[in-house]
């Protein structure tokens, strides 16, 4: 791609260019009963909104007791 066109490409793809289109992809899914197409689309816009946070590493192995389970 030239850089000319690299730059006109830009300018017209901006944030909200993006979230419409996923927007527009999410519900095209949905209507077509794709939901792991229709919620990855949803899943993008979350991240775009920071709505997820950092997976934070563990330092090693966890163990995990269910409510009222014996020591």
């Amino acid at each position: 791609m030239s850089p000319q066109s690299q730059s006109s490409l830009e300018q017209e793809l901006t944030q909200e260019v993006v979230l419409q289109y996923l927007e527009d992809a999410r519900e095209g899914a949905m209507e077509a009963k794709q939901y792991s197409t229709a919620i990855r689309a949803a899943e993008l816009m979350g991240k775009h909104l920071g709505m997820f946070g950092k997976k934070e590493e563990q330092p090693g192995p966890m163990e995990i007791r269910w409510a009222g389970e014996d020591l």
